[in-house]
């Protein structure tokens, strides 16, 4: 990938030309396939990858319960792995290719080199990161809540409870990790309803949600 062609991404569009052939000249693409994991939780970024063709998903295991959540996804022309690599942070999330993508690849040496001897690619970078801070990440929930929204619905689960006590109790299992069974309930906060449904599935901790 040469100069222009990273001209045309909206990320460095306002990029110099003499920045951008330093930055192409480490480039390196990459096909992933289906699947194939792109980037991993709380593995460090070894640089900055962004979508030629395909498409790229994102999933966060919340270290608090391992409950999977669903995050951004990330089409031609998007940067993955920025924040990771401007804030030398690890990657907040797993990052995977959901069909046949190719990606182009800026190490993060070069990236973080090119931004010490050029302030301005600097700014840029950081105002992107910046605004998707901002914007939020996609990540986990705040403490002690679940996203429903984007809470990977396990629909196997639902077999655990007999259908007619679903019905009489207006509950769903939804996901789980190991023995922590996320339970949908009308009223979460009807604790006799939550205790009979916790003996309805013994060997598991419900975590009541609505």
């Amino acid at each position: 990938m040469g100069p222009n062609d990273l001209a045309r991404l909206p990320l460095f569009a306002s990029v110099h030309e003499e920045i951008l052939e330093i930055l192409a000249a480490d480039a390196v693409e990459r096909d992933i396939g289906p699947d194939e994991v792109f980037l991993d939780q709380d593995a460090p970024a070894a640089g900055i990858g962004i979508v030629i063709e395909g498409r790229l998903d994102s999933t966060l295991r919340d270290a608090r319960d391992g409950m999977e959540y669903e995050g951004p996804r990330f089409g031609p022309g998007e940067a993955v792995g920025l924040v990771e690599v401007m804030m030398n942070t690890p990657c907040a999330m797993v990052v995977r290719a959901s069909e046949p993508t190719r990606a182009v690849v800026l190490g993060k040496t070069a990236v973080l080199s090119a931004c010490d001897e050029f302030p301005i690619l600097a700014a840029t970078l950081l105002r992107t990161v910046a605004e998707r801070l901002g914007a939020g990440s996609g990540g986990a929930p705040a403490r002690g809540g679940v996203d429903l929204a984007r809470l990977r619905v396990d629909e196997s689960l639902w077999t655990l409870v007999p259908q007619a006590h679903l019905v009489r109790y207006k509950v769903l299992p939804l996901a789980r990790n190991g023995r922590i069974l996320v339970v949908g309930f009308a009223n979460p906060n009807d604790l006799n309803v939550v205790d009979d449904v916790s003996r309805l599935v013994p060997g598991f901790k419900v975590r009541p949600v609505a």
